[in-house]
């Protein structure tokens, strides 16, 4: 029985344009044209099952490995060199940062203020786009 994931199509796409990236490197150990697909479609199935892949986030990621290995690389490569080439995902710093805290009563304190300045009259240019008013 065969419980083997489907290879999605934009990992084929990727691998087999890694490929040919490589194949023009002219790498002693690359494989024949006639063996080409199945190389690129072994590569998918041990892809698939080493780790969990996101189009999105990975993508730009398998471009990146196969230019490092086109720069890098003086014989073809394994699979697990090409695993070894993919740089880590991007961790946003925004995910990271903690959530500021702004007391509610300053808040508060700043929205009274505003409400006297508007009240006043004296963010009406302000407002309408010329230079504000100095306090």
């Amino acid at each position: 029985m065969d419980t083997q994931k489907p290879v999605p199509n934009w990992l084929l796409k990727e691998l087999a344009s890694g490929a040919q990236t490589l194949i023009v490197c002219c790498l002693p150990g690359a494989p024949s044209a006639e063996t080409m697909t199945a190389t690129v479609k072994t590569w998918a199935s041990i892809f698939l099952q080493t780790r969990t892949w996101s189009e999105t986030r990975d993508i730009p990621r398998l471009k990146q490995a196969f230019t490092r290995l086109a720069a890098n690389c003086e014989r073809w490569p394994t699979p697990k060199q090409i695993l070894e080439s993919i740089p880590p995902p991007f961790a946003s710093p925004w995910k990271v940062l903690p959530k500021p805290e702004y007391p509610l009563e300053k808040a508060k304190e700043n929205l009274a203020k505003i409400r006297e300045m508007l009240a006043k009259g004296r963010l009406t240019n302000f407002l309408s786009g010329t230079k504000p008013p100095r306090f």
